[in-house]
């Protein structure tokens, strides 16, 4: 059996700043969404395209559909309050 080596205190302030800075990353690529309350969630497949659909509980929703190999199709953050979709932003 190997015996594992001790992480040395150095390293795991690295390993901590390098999360923290792909944390930010994550943050900032889609401000919008960022502190809202999720209402509900929602996941289906048809005909190989993957969709994803949050909503949320100010009205607004967060969308994005991927094809099976994960490229991205779409992506939006729209106002559904009305009943009507009004896209407030699309991103690319």
């Amino acid at each position: 059996m190997t015996k594992n080596k001790r992480v040395s205190d150095k390293t795991r302030k690295r390993i901590a700043r390098g999360i923290r800075h792909r944390e930010e990353q994550w943050r900032k690529l889609y401000p919008e969404v960022r502190g809202k309350v999720v209402d509900w969630i929602h996941m289906f497949s048809e005909e190989g395209v993957l969709f994803f659909s949050v909503q949320f509980q100010d009205g607004t929703n967060f969308a994005a559909s991927h094809t099976v190999e994960f490229r991205q199709l779409t992506c939006e953050y729209s106002n559904r309050k009305s009943g009507d979709v009004v896209v407030l932003k699309e991103y690319r």
